[in-house]
């Protein structure tokens, strides 16, 4: 049987991206001493959604077409070896090289340092969410048997998933004591966010769900379009809201405030919930009809790039920010409005370069999580009568 392929999801890997870039983007403007408190919030606060509606893509494309085939854990896990275990591993030893080059510490490449690295996702700040989706896959015949039960009652299980959801984030981020007095567990600790995947559980579980009941997803999505979009507007409002709550009422800085509204607030994960079924619903009613209408190539084809580009954006973002403070530039709003746009265009060139550059250096796979080229078969001999 032909697997379903659902256009949403293509759409919503663009967005996510684009909203990742906005995130860090955000982080490159808190940098100006006049930091524009209304941009802040659209680059760096509005787009929190973007790292866990990931998570939600990659649960509904594992479950959509399970049901179909019996699953082999093994062959399950080869194939994540290819697309995420190795790239993570290669783009994690270029950001600890170029770490050590460009600040000339050797000791960044030692063994001890490396590992690490490479079990936390320090090797790059933005690597945490491959060691998080890995961890996803590790458990993957426990998410199995999670679902059927779930879908037993989905939204009897899915309220209490949120409600254990928005209370667990709430005491992992702002409760739980990490001193111990052990230096393993410490550290353990303190990179928690980087590898518990209980702190996005309820978005990837939700992926799942509504894969599982696909058309009744879609059909729920048409029915209560309009309450969709009213939620998310309000979950829209509400963030923003809180946000010059604490900016003008408790006098914070926007990266306290970036510090303390993030995806794993309890307003967060709402925000999150209600957007991922606010542009699932918007693209799956405008955008897929029009398959070839200018917007939804552009969307696909960013999508289609949106793992490299991940991978690649902070080392174009860093050399960009370079260039600009070198120069007579501030990093006002039209300034960081083209590092944007500078860094998007020059991920996704990147991008681009790396899956065509593979025909010719295969060892770019590595970098982009292409399944290796399968060995040519060799030509049978026949005998002419």
């Amino acid at each position: 049987m032909q697997k379903m392929h659902v256009y949403e999801l293509d759409y919503l890997r663009a967005v996510a991206m684009l909203g990742v870039l906005g995130i860090h983007t955000g982080a490159f403007a808190i940098g100006s001493p006049h930091v524009n408190i209304h941009f802040f919030l659209m680059f760096d606060i509005l787009t929190r959604f973007s790292v866990p509606i990931f998570f939600f893509i990659s649960a509904f494309g594992l479950f959509l077409n399970r049901s179909q085939k019996p699953f082999n854990y093994q062959d399950f896990l080869k194939r994540r070896l290819h697309v995420v275990f190795i790239p993570y591993v290669a783009w994690s030893l270029i950001y600890l090289l170029h770490q050590s080059l460009s600040e000339g510490n050797p000791a960044v490449l030692t063994p001890g340092n490396i590992s690490t690295a490479l079990f936390y996702g320090l090797g790059s700040y933005h690597l945490y969410f491959l060691v998080i989706l890995l961890w996803f896959y590790l458990l993957m015949p426990l998410w199995q048997r999670w679902l059927r039960i779930i879908v037993r009652h989905p939204l009897a299980w899915l309220t209490l998933l949120y409600i254990l959801q928005t209370g667990f984030n709430y005491y992992s981020v702002t409760l739980l004591n990490t001193a111990t007095g052990s230096d393993w567990l410490d550290t353990a600790l303190k990179y928690r966010l980087n590898y518990w995947v209980l702190h996005y559980l309820f978005i990837f579980l939700l992926g799942a769900v509504c894969a599982n009941f696909y058309e009744a997803f879609t059909g729920l999505l048409t029915r209560y379009r309009h309450a969709i979009v009213i939620t998310g507007i309000i979950s829209l409002v509400s963030v923003a809201a809180y946000y010059y709550h604490l900016i003008y009422d408790l006098q914070y800085t926007c990266e306290m405030a970036s510090s303390t509204l993030h995806q794993l607030h309890p307003l967060g994960v709402f925000y999150t919930v209600a957007m991922t079924l606010l542009l699932f619903s918007l693209f799956r009613r405008y955008i897929v009809p029009w398959q070839e209408s200018a917007p939804a190539v552009a969307l696909r084809n960013l999508g289609a790039n949106s793992y490299v580009v991940y991978l690649v954006h902070p080392l174009v973002m860093q050399y960009l920010a370079q260039w600009i403070d070198a120069g007579p530039y501030e990093r006002s709003i039209p300034v960081s409005l083209g590092f944007y746009g500078a860094a998007a265009l020059f991920s996704y060139l990147i991008s681009r370069a790396l899956y065509k550059g593979q025909l010719f250096f295969p060892f770019f796979r590595y970098l982009t999580g292409s399944p290796p080229l399968a060995r040519p078969q060799p030509k049978q001999m026949t005998r002419h009568m």
